[in-house]
């Protein structure tokens, strides 16, 4: 009775895990990392980044073979163990887009594990932080273990969500500027901060500015080294966000720490304040490109690289 109790246990289980990977609600959670099952080889340009890299980014529309391994959220720690990963296959002279947008000096890890989860389907285990192989199991294996309240998917899914595709903004401009409020609000709460207008910054912020200015040399110390390229790129925001951080804060939470990282003098394309990506209408919300957007983004970035030398030929 108990060895048949135990069985039926475990078919129910598998049963239920099944369904819960096959809803929409697990697949959206996951569906970003599905392009690292194919990173193609002889790649000649790649982007490094979190969500600006991530949407800010569309190589189809160019002649050039590239692969965007920006994604979301991701710290500048993965950003390096990610390049180092999957350097065999880069080519060499291969162009390094190492993405730098507003207050990404203010964190080199989140502190909270589930961050890690995504990395476990890709990532070697030792690039992992707090990597174990039960961790794998019950996150990727038989994740119904920790659905919890998630389970209702099952029986009412949500919609499948891939905003990359998105090729408008669906916001009205007062949706926007609520959604650029509450993007500047989490990063107040995030940082420590009192205001994004002022620069009154906590000392344990101004210490963790210190070690990503020094992973984001070691970077471009490494692709040097390498013989890759490596280019520094600030994305743009629409002008609805730009209007909530002042220039002065900008300067000092992300063109100093630009400017300490860079002691090799890599080239610096900076987009934040560009008139062609002011419109909030090229975004998804605030300062996520939307398709559109990341095209006319990437091609714009690619015609200046050309202008830089660093490409042979039109695009």
């Amino acid at each position: 009775m108990i060895y048949i109790t135990g069985l039926l246990f475990v078919i129910i289980c598998y049963n239920l895990n099944m369904r819960y990977k096959n809803t929409n609600y697990f697949r959206n959670q996951f569906k970003q990392v599905k392009k690292f099952k194919n990173v193609p080889n002889n790649l000649e340009i790649i982007n490094t980044g979190s969500s600006y890299a991530k949407y800010g980014f569309d190589y189809d529309h160019t002649s050039l073979k590239g692969f965007n391994f920006g994604l979301q959220p991701q710290s500048l720690s993965y950003d390096f163990k990610i390049l180092k990963q999957y350097t065999p296959n880069l080519k060499k002279d291969c162009i390094i887009l190492i993405t730098l947008p507003n207050l990404v000096f203010g964190l080199l890890d989140y502190d909270y594990d589930n961050a890690n989860t995504k990395y476990y389907y890709f990532l070697d285990p030792k690039n992992i932080i707090h990597y174990s192989k039960f961790k794998y199991f019950i996150r990727c294996k038989l994740p119904i273990l920790r659905a919890k309240k998630a389970l209702r998917y099952i029986i009412k899914d949500v919609t499948s969500d891939d905003p990359c595709n998105q090729s408008e903004n669906l916001m009205t401009k007062e949706q926007v500027e609520r959604a650029a409020f509450s993007r500047v609000e989490g990063w107040k709460k995030q940082f420590g901060l009192d205001s994004t207008i002022t620069c009154n910054y906590p000392e344990e912020l101004k210490n963790i500015f210190l070690d990503t200015t020094e992973l984001v040399a070691k970077m471009v110390d490494y692709c040097l080294e390498n013989d890759f390229k490596p280019v520094m790129i600030i994305p743009p925001v629409s002008k609805v966000l730009n209007k909530m951080l002042s220039k002065k804060f900008m300067h000092d939470c992300l063109y100093n720490n630009i400017n300490r990282s860079n002691e090799k003098v890599v080239p610096v394309l900076d987009y934040l304040y560009d008139e062609r990506f002011q419109d909030y209408k090229l975004y998804i919300n605030s300062d996520f490109l939307n398709k559109t957007g990341s095209e006319k983004f990437t091609k714009t970035v690619i015609n200046d690289l050309e202008k830089l030398g660093l490409i042979g030929g039109k695009q």
